[in-house]
């Protein structure tokens, strides 16, 4: 299970140097809430415009980096995907 965990962070992860390679910088602003800087846990964790889906299908408003780790890779696919942000 750990290893699920890794790979969804690492798809995660991915997505964001994507983006990074298109032109999004690590010090920009999240376009969804434009409120943080989009770090990569920000949109799963942190995002105020996801705080409803977040709060749905995770069962909490916000999720701290450790919180996020606890989760089941499952669960964090199925809401990166649900965002449509990934």
């Amino acid at each position: 299970m750990q290893y699920a965990k890794e790979v969804v962070l690492a798809i995660l992860q991915y997505t964001k140097s994507a983006a990074d390679f298109a032109g999004a910088k690590e010090d920009s602003m999240c376009r969804v809430c434009e409120e943080e800087y989009n770090t990569s846990p920000h949109p799963i964790g942190r995002c105020s415009a996801l705080v409803g889906k977040r709060r749905k299908q995770l069962g909490k408003y916000l999720l701290v980096p450790s919180e996020l780790r606890q989760e089941h890779w499952s669960s964090l696919l199925k809401f990166a995907k649900t965002c449509e942000r990934f």
